[in-house]
């Protein structure tokens, strides 16, 4: 049974103890178990106490009756009821879990009184619900199986219970239309197969994305990990939950605004069946601009002030990358700013500067529940890795104003890491990671993890070494941290290609012919085709000879700028770096790859190379003229040469210019005080129990472990 938490009971011991012993009585069942799980059924209170679904008895919807009043008992059975209902008519609503026009997979409401005998209540079940008394608690699991025997001899196969995960869990969907004219060789059809595998969110990804932490709640994860899905989705829950509550949606790149309303509105529907108040759910950029509000200009206008535009903050403060989080500062500075949101969501992170966080918190009503997803290695800016510490500051008494050890009450996370990475073909996560710290880099590496718990946290296993400078490591990424399966259709070498030119002509003369071939043969939509350009001196240049060599072979090319959509129907996006960050497609070109070769700003480009070659979904195609680009071609042939195994010399500490490691020991720290927890709950247990009919090989086991960990 997996147990997904989403807000806990706090300090109600009664739900708490119910809960407790419902999870003690499943544990060993295939399932999900769910806590305060939102509806809008129009009922007066929206959310079911308990939810559980198993595979081999049904679904319970329970709700803990904690009065003592039994006159409130009759409206409290008429309000499970509805919720009942209402989830049930989700399930039957889908034709596969219907058979002769009954719902193959049933279920019963159960309304737990904790606080009553059974001599107390006149009437103890009907034919879809039953209520326990205090004295069924400690037998919960039994009553809760008879009960559901009693008409629900049935059974479902892995399909069935995959639409039933989906109803209640939320699936992220694919826009891919089924033709059956495709061939089976062609790159549209293996995209239409792949997508079709992709039908749930992961279990971590659920855990996070349902969870309403009382506090702030960090959420790092790789590039195509699903932060934006999981934010979304976390953000529509949050929504269906409270709808009282002022709730912001933070973003930065402003070519997002559409994908972020998209996913928040399939949530919200599917979860309630209606459409989103965006009165109370806001969806904002971070600075804002005349064509779209963002957090800054609304505070602004919240206080009957104007907001300074970009230009105006550069001239004030100087070209920088940190002028939003000067803008807000004034504001608080010149403003009584008063709290107004009781959540904030902040995608993309990693690119807001120390002060726009602290701004957040300003405009956040306590328990200050600021959310932040982000993946340091997409910053296109800073080589900072701050912890929260360094973002937050300290207090008067040198405790830190956000602290992240731990977790919350109930199991709910303070800080998570998705390291699954669902995008990317294992070959290009592999190639931009590697070549983004280039550890085979001719002159040494530049950035780097420095401790294999880091490298554990994004989904690597250490075949062997243990990271001691100058000395050999060999790492393993399992096909499951990513598992695209465009590899497995068109083999580990086939996913991302190199291509070293001799002119800007050839250059832009091969790429529009591979466009063409995608489109016209591969059966590509040109929508789904995103060609990246680095070289930013060339960028116009690169623009315009391409659309002119595309519409002689009539393909069209849309020029992504500051328009709010990203993709065109029809037209294939051109994009710099900065606009196609957060978006993806199916084949992405990254044009001007050998300037990832100049400059002095090594790691930064080295950054902007990864966040290109990260845009892609299916295939990715790397271009480039001269030696610059044969240099760092070959350096990502080496990468890719063992698709299995990576073995690669330990950098020494002093000629790195970036150490990926603040975040990796607060992640350690982290885990370790979850293990040092559970081995006091487990020493509490066994001072409690009888030792010697313990099972012999689990301590001898447990003993061995704690020997060899030490």
């Amino acid at each position: 049974m997996k147990k997904i938490p989403t807000e806990g009971f706090d300090t109600n011991q009664v739900k708490r103890l119910v809960y407790k012993k419902i999870i003690e009585g499943f544990m060993e069942d295939d399932g999900y178990i769910y806590d305060n799980l939102p509806l809008n059924n129009g009922t007066i209170n929206n959310k079911i106490d308990i939810v559980l679904l198993s595979k081999n008895h049904g679904f319970f919807v329970i709700d803990i009756f904690t009065e003592v009043n039994i006159d409130l008992l009759e409206s409290s059975v008429e309000v499970l009821k509805d919720k009942f209902f209402d989830l049930q008519g989700r399930f039957s609503s889908h034709s596969k879990l219907r058979k002769d026009d009954e719902v193959i997979y049933k279920g019963k409401a159960i309304l737990v009184c904790p606080s009553l005998k059974r001599n107390q209540v006149s009437v103890s079940y009907s034919k879809n619900l039953i209520i326990l008394t205090e004295e069924d608690i400690y037998q919960i699991k039994e009553k809760m199986i008879d009960f559901s025997l009693k008409d629900n001899s049935f059974s479902i196969n892995d399909e069935e219970w995959l639409i039933v995960k989906s109803i209640i869990n939320g699936n992220p969907g694919s826009k891919s239309v089924h033709n059956q004219e495709l061939s089976h060789n062609s790159k549209a059809y293996i995209i239409q197969q792949v997508q079709a595998k992709i039908s749930e969110l992961d279990y971590e990804q659920l855990k996070v994305a349902r969870q309403i932490p009382p506090g702030p709640q960090r959420i790092r994860g790789l590039a195509g990990s699903g932060k934006t899905i999981v934010l979304a989705m976390k953000a529509a829950l949050m929504h269906i939950s409270n709808p009282s509550w002022d709730i912001a949606y933070i973003f930065y790149n402003t070519s997002l605004y559409e994908i972020i309303i998209e996913h928040i509105t399939m949530f919200t529907q599917h979860f309630a069946k209606v459409n989103p108040d965006w009165n109370k759910l806001k969806v904002l950029h971070g600075w804002g601009n005349k064509h779209q509000m963002g957090l800054y200009s609304y505070v602004c206008k919240e206080n009957n002030t104007n907001y300074l535009t970009v230009s105006q903050a550069s001239a004030l403060f100087g070209n920088n990358n940190s002028l939003l989080g000067k803008c807000c500062m004034k504001l608080v500075s010149e403003h009584n700013v008063q709290p107004k949101f009781d959540a904030i969501l902040m995608d993309e992170a990693q690119d807001f500067d120390f002060d726009f966080y602290k701004f957040c918190m300003k405009v956040l009503k306590e328990p200050y529940r600021l959310i932040w997803a982000y993946d340091e290695v997409q910053s296109l800016s800073s080589l900072d890795i701050p912890t929260a510490v360094e973002i937050f500051g300290v207090d008067n008494d040198g405790k830190p104003l956000v602290e992240l050890d731990g977790t919350y009450i109930d199991d709910i996370e303070k800080d998570y890491i998705l390291y699954h990475c669902y995008r990317n073909p294992r070959p290009v996560l592999l190639a931009a990671h590697f070549f983004g710290m280039g550890v085979f880099r001719k002159e040494g590496a530049i950035q780097f993890i420095p401790k294999p718990g880091g490298w554990e946290d994004i989904g690597y296993e250490i075949v062997k070494g243990d990271f001691t400078p100058n000395t050999e490591v060999t790492l393993h990424r399992p096909f499951e941290n990513s598992p695209n399966l465009v590899e497995k259709y068109v083999g580990y070498e086939n996913v991302l290609q190199t291509k070293l030119l001799n002119s800007f002509d050839a250059e832009i003369s091969w790429v529009a012919d591979s466009i063409k071939e995608n489109i016209q043969n591969e059966k590509i939509k040109p929508e789904e085709i995103l060609v990246v350009c680095l070289d930013i001196k060339n960028y116009k240049s690169y623009a315009t000879s391409l659309e002119h060599e595309l519409s002689s072979l009539d393909v069209r090319l849309f020029h992504e700028g500051s328009n709010t959509n990203f993709k065109k129907p029809g037209f294939v996006t051109y994009s710099g770096i900065r606009r196609a960050k957060g978006n993806e497609a199916n084949i992405v070109y990254v044009l001007g790859f050998d300037w990832v070769n100049r400059g002095i700003d090594i790691v930064q480009r080295r950054n902007i190379a990864f966040t290109a070659m990260t845009r892609c979904k299916g295939w990715c195609y790397l271009t480039g003229m001269g030696n610059d680009a044969k240099v760092l071609f070959q350096e990502i042939n080496k990468i890719l040469e063992n698709p299995e195994e990576i073995t690669f010399i330990v950098p020494s500490p002093e000629k790195i210019q970036r150490t990926l490691d603040n975040i990796e020991y607060e992640k350690r720290r982290n885990r370790i005080n979850k293990s040092e927890v559970k081995i006091k709950e487990l020493l509490k247990s066994l001072k409690t129990g009888d030792v010697k009919f313990l099972n012999e090989e689990l301590v001898n086991s447990l003993l061995e472990t704690l020997q060899e960990k030490r």
